[in-house]
């Protein structure tokens, strides 16, 4: 549901910064891509005929939501972290992220608060199967693996790379 993509993306990443990964794939497959951004480029109040067209039907009533009193078409561009090639280097992250954009409309109600939405028919991905985020401390079940170690992963992949110097002036 566009939006409860929405409320995840602006709450608990935008607002918390914690780690979140998306099944960006709405179909059988699941492929875990971790989010690094997200962007919301368009948020404007819209008509229900309006709205009623971007998501492929007629008409000048909402008729998804009838508790919605006001609708917003939304594009939302999320920045996100693929697979590169097996290689014996290390690359860094930087070329190997990717982006979906998702546009859709929200159903907002009297108080303004978010309470659904769907999918733009001209949206790039039809939407995402499942949000999910680390929690808690685990206890890896392969032994040759250092809870202390990935962390300090972690820690480094999200830290500010440092300017390369090339040595000229």
């Amino acid at each position: 549901n566009p939006g409860a993509l929405h409320v995840i993306m602006t709450n608990y990443l935008g607002i918390t910064n914690l780690p979140l990964v998306e099944d960006r794939t709405a179909n059988y497959e699941v492929w875990n891509q971790p989010v690094v951004g997200y962007e919301v480029t368009k948020q404007a109040k819209i008509s229900a005929k309006n709205a009623m067209t971007l998501v492929g039907n007629t008409g000048s009533t909402w008729t998804y939501n009838t508790k919605a009193k006001e609708l917003y078409e939304v594009k939302m561009t999320v920045k996100y972290v693929t697979e590169s090639e097996a290689e014996n280097t290390p690359h860094g992250f930087a070329n190997f992220t990717r982006t979906d954009v998702y546009h859709y409309v929200l159903e907002l109600d009297a108080n303004g608060k978010i309470i659904g939405g769907r999918f733009a028919t001209d949206s790039e991905n039809s939407g995402i199967d499942f949000l999910w985020a680390p929690t808690g401390t685990t206890s890896p079940s392969n032994p040759y693996v250092k809870l202390s170690k990935v962390k300090e992963l972690i820690a480094k992949s999200v830290k500010p790379e440092a300017p390369v110097s090339t040595g000229k002036t």
